[in-house]
């Protein structure tokens, strides 16, 4: 049974309201192509700068937390972004909130690291 107010339909509204609300969401999270290109940028910034090490670290202990770390991101936006944007930011929000996307950025991460390596004994 719908409450009415004022000759609106209460619960029809907050439905649409949570339609409308869910959307919007929906439309924050990465596709996959973004996922892989944010993953690329991450993984290419974090062995450029040579934190290999401690993300891997940081990103395997907190794996099953994923969900969490996505929301923290998220929390502590208005940090985030005077670094790295707001667009970026609800992204990297998304791709810490799922624990295959951080699998994949490890595995980005040594991919890169090794490369890296790689190059330095060529020379």
């Amino acid at each position: 049974m719908a409450i009415q107010r004022s000759g609106h339909d209460f619960v029809g509204g907050f439905g649409n309201h949570l339609q409308n609300l869910l959307w919007r969401v929906s439309e924050i999270m990465l596709s996959e192509r973004n996922a892989e290109q944010l993953l690329e940028k991450a993984a290419q910034v974090i062995v450029k700068r040579g934190m290999e090490v401690p993300a891997i670290l940081f990103l395997e202990m907190h794996k099953p937390l994923a969900n969490l770390i996505g929301h923290a991101v998220w929390v502590t936006m208005p940090i985030w972004a005077l670094f790295f944007g707001v667009a970026t930011t609800n992204e990297l929000g998304a791709l810490l909130s799922a624990p295959e996307r951080i699998e994949r950025l490890i595995q980005r991460i040594e991919e890169f690291s090794a490369k890296r390596e790689a190059e330095k004994e060529a020379r």
